[in-house]
């Protein structure tokens, strides 16, 4: 659904508002500060409304947040739970999927409670609960297709005009993660032929740091252009595709992608067509 005219600024104004009282920056990547989403009033019954807690817990901050909190178990819970009721809430995936995971990993622990799984079982359960909402939400993709990520970014930055704000480019929207092992061996087991985003490199540019002094830059550019031969298209204007696709509750389309004829251009940018 659309947000109504003038929700979008009041929104980043009240959020303004907050960050200021409590010196915390939402998507910050120091101590980020992490808000509640509810579907009611201000003043409800408790218990009564639909709740998203921990909105702007992300691959990145998660870790801020860890070592803010320096507790890395109490993190990760925060951010599967995040997932699970965004799900649950936003997405209309049924919950039980998320907490069926979680009782078969307490099962081959040997545990009882939640208690007993520690930091790296709730990560795992983070990658687990994202493979569940992909699954359920019906997007598929097949050997030879074109995989698209719509992330808002592209929209954002028109929205700025000719006046872009750096730091909230930077805090804003998502990335794909090019350290996962689980994204990359997606990449390669799909047979997608392109990945395209609406932002700047497709994957977190530079990609979180990695022990030692080598390492990629970049490892889903690696992956994609020096081992497999997939391209990757950066910066392109999905907003109204994506849109339409989700009045009409689908994520296939076809499309047409014609070089653009720029004279003295370097390279020949792609001019693509979106047919829903």
């Amino acid at each position: 659904e659309r947000y109504p005219d003038g929700l979008g600024e009041q929104v980043e104004t009240a959020l303004a508002a907050v960050e200021a009282a409590v010196g915390k920056r939402f998507g910050g990547e120091a101590d980020p500060l992490l808000v509640s989403v509810r579907s009611g009033a201000r003043v409800s019954m408790p218990g009564m409304m639909d709740t998203v807690l921990n909105l702007g817990l992300n691959d990145r901050t998660v870790e801020a947040l860890a070592a803010s909190s320096g507790d890395r178990r109490f993190a990760f819970d925060s951010y599967r739970r995040f997932v699970q009721m965004f799900a649950d809430v936003a997405l209309g995936v049924d919950r039980g999927l998320f907490e069926e995971e979680i009782e078969i990993l307490k099962d081959e622990k040997g545990v009882d409670a939640d208690a007993g799984l520690d930091a790296d079982d709730w990560s795992g359960l983070v990658a687990r609960f994202k493979e569940i909402v992909l699954e359920e939400t019906g997007a598929t993709v097949e050997e030879g297709d074109l995989a698209f990520f719509y992330t808002g970014f592209a929209d954002l930055l028109l929205e700025m005009g000719k006046e872009p704000d750096g730091p909230r480019l930077a805090n804003s929207c998502a990335v794909l993660d090019g350290r996962d092992d689980g994204l990359l061996q997606w990449v390669t087991d799909s047979g997608v032929a392109a990945l395209f985003a609406d932002n700047y490199a497709v994957e977190q540019s530079p990609a979180r740091p990695m022990p030692g002094e080598r390492y990629a830059h970049s490892p889903l550019h690696q992956h994609c252009l020096f081992k497999l031969g997939v391209p990757l298209g950066e910066l392109w204007h999905l907003g109204d595709l994506a849109r339409r696709l989700r009045e009409l509750g689908r994520t296939r389309f076809f499309t047409t992608c014609q070089p653009l004829r720029l004279p003295g251009a370097v390279g020949s940018p792609a001019n693509p067509v979106g047919i829903v």
